[in-house]
């Protein structure tokens, strides 16, 4: 073998190195890219859960204060009155307002974290049970 043929193959050796660092580093920053992506993919969707999981508990908190007013409701036919309960999930109000002796309308409103959600309920009767006509969620 002479010179120049020694020459050629270092040549063609550190080309075709610097081929495969090339390779290697344009795969890597694709892996970046795809690793990236994910990692804010799966963040978001984490906040769009941790999201819907307060509107149901702003939901269960503002029935839990509906049950509780019904409840003031059997135990007093003439009850009429607001309160306000607090749970570790967060909080919620009612108020009863005494439509007609016979009837009642409650309101109420459940707070967790951002969310809240207010219920507007109607009973048209009393006694001997409570007969609940509506329980609409009110548009916010």
């Amino acid at each position: 073998m002479d010179y120049y043929e020694l020459d050629m193959n270092k040549k063609l050796q550190l080309q075709s190195g610097f081929s495969l660092l090339l390779a290697v580093m344009f795969l890597s920053a694709i892996g970046l890219i795809v690793a990236l992506t994910l990692s804010l993919n799966s963040q978001s969707t984490l906040l769009s859960y941790h999201a819907r999981d307060d509107v149901w508990r702003a939901r269960w908190l503002a029935t839990a204060c509906a049950e509780y007013a019904l409840q003031q409701i059997s135990m007093s036919t003439t009850y009429t009155g607001n309160s306000s309960l607090t749970f570790d999930s967060g909080s919620c109000t009612y108020v009863v307002d005494n439509s007609t002796p016979a009837q009642r309308h409650v309101q109420t409103t459940g707070v967790s974290d951002n969310s809240f959600i207010e219920f507007s309920i109607d009973v048209s009767q009393i006694s001997p049970r409570i007969v609940i006509d509506t329980w609409d969620v009110v548009a916010n």
